[in-house]
């Protein structure tokens, strides 16, 4: 469905409109797009439904589908650096883990409830190298050719793989100069905060569950290190290094890569205690500190630190080869 279709534009003024929704899918129908069609309504459903048995079986629906190729359709934007990004509507959801049962560690808890008040735009996937170098200038990737890491992606094209190796203040600089790209006027760019990035990794599903789409993860769901699985899922494969974005499949919003590949840093300040205090509206972390948040694993990492709701967290000018970053635009 082309991105100017009229439904689409509609949703993108007011992504809270329920029945432009349910009139997309019976659109897609129309168009012989049934899976598609399906999808949509079983994510919408989701995103309605009450915690509970109810709303983990359609979570593991909508997982199915995705994992079988069905691709979500919902408002995208593509900027005039050619970065796509998702159209995430505003709502409600129970951020972080239950700590029980090998569900997470201290600072993911409590499991709390968060409201975000504003639609936001979020990249499809991580910032790439093409990306970053077409803003910035210059690569710091360690994964590419003339990198420290370039004997493991040698005879690889790495334009499209995650940039990496640069600082959360390098990110930011990112954000700030995207932002002045003479096309861009009008546009501000900025790293999620960790609630943003959390309620669009789960996109809607149970609270609670370690993956949006489960209990268990191999390196089938996403680039991370399958070898030490966890949660008695099978034995995986092992990478070993970032690949290109958008190679697993996507989470009901449409995004790609957000567990596993690269970790995310966030804007917040990161404290330990901070979920047991924070505001429940947009809540944007503590207003000093000393480290930052990262988000969603990486390629060297197994399934625990995978995990939706695991926090990582670093001093802000480190500049690792697992550190990534994917960008905002607020409606």
């Amino acid at each position: 469905m082309p991105p100017d279709d009229p439904l689409l534009l509609a949703l993108a003024a007011d992504p809270s409109d329920g029945l432009a929704w349910l009139a997309l899918a019976d659109k897609l129908e129309e168009e012989g797009s049934d899976e598609q069609a399906a999808l949509l309504r079983l994510h919408r459903e989701l995103i309605a439904a009450e915690p509970g048995r109810g709303k983990q079986k359609l979570t593991a629906e909508v997982s199915k589908r995705l994992a079988a190729g069905v691709r979500p359709v919902g408002p995208r934007l593509v900027n005039t650096m050619g970065m796509e990004l998702a159209l995430i509507p505003a709502g409600v959801f129970l951020m972080g883990s239950s700590g029980h049962g090998g569900h997470g560690n201290r600072d993911e808890t409590p499991l709390h409830r968060v409201e975000i008040t504003r639609p936001f735009w979020i990249g499809v996937h991580p910032v790439t190298q093409e990306q970053y170098a077409a803003v910035m200038g210059k690569n710091p990737s360690q994964f590419r050719k003339g990198g420290r890491r370039a004997k493991d992606v040698k005879g690889l094209d790495t334009r499209r793989f995650p940039v990496e190796g640069m600082t959360c203040a390098d990110t930011e600089t990112f954000c700030r100069k995207l932002g002045e790209v003479p096309a861009e006027k009008g546009r501000t760019y900025r790293l999620p905060s960790e609630a943003m990035w959390e309620y669009a990794c789960r996109a809607g599903g149970q609270p609670g569950l370690r993956f949006h789409f489960g209990q268990k993860m191999t390196s089938d769901e996403g680039n991370i290190d399958g070898t030490s699985p966890n949660y008695r899922a099978r034995v995986s494969s092992r990478l070993g290094r970032t690949c290109e974005v958008g190679m697993y499949p996507p989470n009901a919003w449409g995004l790609h890569d957000m567990l596993g590949n690269v970790f995310e840093w966030c804007s917040d300040w990161y404290a330990s205690r901070y979920y047991s205090e924070s505001p429940e509206r947009d809540p944007e972390g503590p207003e000093t500190g000393s480290v930052r948040p990262l988000r969603g694993g990486a390629y060297t990492y197994n399934a625990f630190l995978c995990r939706a709701g695991y926090r990582n967290h670093s001093i802000a000018d480190n500049s690792l080869a697992e550190h990534g970053f994917r960008v905002v635009l607020l409606q």
